[in-house]
């Protein structure tokens, strides 16, 4: 599983959500965590993925199909709920 994180570093939600995508990386050690800085997006991941606020939490299968999203800052349960992790 393919777990993205769309942020950029002028976003202070997505600043918020660093140390809980840390956090959830350490604790799920299966997940590939890929941070994409749409501003730095030249492989335009984030158009493909339509994503249209940040920051957005999105996991992907195997095949790179979306299973779940996240958008907006959260808590990590939340996250763990939503991501069904």
């Amino acid at each position: 599983m393919i777990l993205y994180d769309f942020w950029a570093p002028w976003c202070g939600p997505c600043l918020m959500m660093n140390p809980v995508v840390e956090q959830l990386e350490k604790e799920k050690p299966e997940l590939t965590v890929m941070k994409v800085n749409i501003d730095d997006d030249t492989l335009q991941i984030s158009a493909h993925f339509n994503v249209r606020s940040i920051p957005t939490l999105l996991m992907t299968d195997e095949s790179g199909q979306e299973v779940a999203r996240v958008v907006g800052a959260t808590s990590l349960a939340e996250i763990k709920k939503q991501l069904k992790l």
